[in-house]
C-alpha cells in the first residue's frame, strides 16, 4: 500500500497476518487476551484505520471488526465482538460470560455500549453510556441466573437452590 507522510489522505495501506501457530495477545481490563489460530485485516485509509480480527478465545471462536480514526486527539472508535467465551473478573472471580455480543461505538465524548450474554445458565443484557470517558450510565439485566451456579463460583461449598431475574440502573464516575 501507500502511506502519505505529508497528508492522511495519500494512505491506503493493508496489513493482513495469520497466526495459526503461536497466540497473539492483546491487552484488555489489565489482562492479556491469548487469541489463539488468530489471522485478520488491517486498513489504513483517509485516517481510519479499520480491523478485522477472528481466532479462538478462551477456547471457543471470536471474532472482532471496528474501526478507529487515527490522529492527534482524534477518539473515536467502534467496536463489534463475538465470542463463544469471554471471561471477565467480577467480584474478584473470574465470570464465564457465553455467546458474548459486545457494540460500542466511541465519539470524544460519548461511549454507549450494548453488551449481551448468557451467564451462569441464565442471560444478561447490559446497556448504557460513558460521558467523558469518565461519567457513565448504565442498566444491567438478569434472566434465570441459576443461582447454585452463582454459589459454586463465589461460595464454594454452600448449597443454594433457585434463580435470580432482576434490573439494575447505575450511574457514577469513574474512579
Amino acid at each position: 500500500g501507500v502511506i502519505g507522510f505529508a497528508a492522511q489522505t495519500l494512505t491506503d495501506f493493508t496489513i493482513e497476518f495469520n497466526s495459526p501457530a503461536a497466540p497473539v495477545t492483546y491487552p484488555l481490563f489489565q489482562r492479556d487476551l491469548a487469541i489463539h489460530g488468530a489471522a485478520g485485516k488491517f486498513v489504513i485509509k483517509n485516517g481510519n484505520l479499520g480491523y478485522s480480527v477472528a481466532g479462538r478465545l478462551f477456547g471457543g471462536p471470536m471474532q472482532a471488526t471496528g474501526n478507529v480514526t487515527l490522529g492527534v486527539g482524534n477518539k473515536g472508535f467502534n467496536v463489534n465482538l463475538q465470542a463463544a467465551e469471554f471471561r471477565h473478573s467480577v467480584l474478584g472471580k473470574d465470570l464465564p460470560l457465553r455467546d458474548l455480543k459486545a457494540a460500542i461505538i466511541s465519539t470524544s465524548e460519548r461511549t454507549p455500549y450494548d453488551i449481551t450474554a448468557t451467564v451462569l445458565g441464565g442471560s444478561m443484557t447490559l446497556k448504557g453510556e460513558l460521558e467523558s470517558h469518565d461519567l457513565f450510565d448504565g442498566e444491567l439485566q438478569v434472566s434465570g441466573i441459576d443461582f447454585q451456579e452463582f454459589a459454586t463460583l463465589y461460595a464454594p461449598g454452600n448449597e443454594s437452590e433457585g434463580d435470580i431475574t432482576g434490573h439494575f440502573n447505575c450511574s457514577g464516575q469513574l474512579g
